[in-house]
């Protein structure tokens, strides 16, 4: 997994601050991803604003799209 954050998204905290959650949520739920795949999280700025169970539901959705996109 990658996780990409721009350097519009916000100064150096605010971007490490994303990385480490998506990270952090990532090594908790890896059971959750069945399938080898290769991960890239590409951060966007109104994810600097997000709270940690926020950030935690937008990614959980983020994995239910993709397992949906990849068994059709």
């Amino acid at each position: 997994m990658a996780v990409v954050v721009s350097g519009k998204v916000g100064n150096a905290v605010v971007r490490n601050r994303i990385k480490r959650r998506l990270r952090a949520l990532f090594r908790r739920n890896k059971a959750l991803i069945r399938k080898p795949m290769d991960m890239i999280f590409i951060a966007r700025w109104e994810l600097a604003a997000l709270s940690g169970p926020e950030t935690a539901s937008e990614f959980f959705s983020a994995l239910d799209r993709v397992a949906r996109d990849r068994s059709t």
